[in-house]
């Protein structure tokens, strides 16, 4: 691989992955995904409601932002292992996508 193609080949990794960091939870935020305002006595309600979908969504909703948050985590950790020159340690949620972090 020549060096130019080297370069932009990661320059495309590192924008992908500031994309997936800083768009992903703004994008969660304009159309309103913030499970955290809700109350614990509104889950109580929800639960003995009738569905409607409501709750579905509030799941859905914490599900993504705790993906993001790991996925954001393990980046970290490849990053910080691959500037100090040493294999990032094996954590028990990142085996699945390892290789396709390792690689960007």
């Amino acid at each position: 691989m020549s060096t130019t193609r080297s370069r932009l080949s990661g320059l495309g990794a590192t924008l992908l992955i500031c994309l997936f960091v800083i768009a992903y939870p703004l994008v969660l935020l304009t159309i309103g995904v913030t499970p955290w305002r809700e109350s614990l006595s509104d889950i109580g309600a929800l639960l003995t409601s009738p569905d409607d979908g409501t709750l579905a969504l509030l799941l859905v909703g914490a599900l993504a932002w705790l993906l993001w948050g790991l996925g954001t985590v393990l980046f970290a950790v490849e990053v910080l292992a691959t500037v100090r020159g040493v294999s990032a340690p094996s954590l028990p949620a990142s085996d699945c996508r390892r290789p396709t972090r390792a690689t960007l």
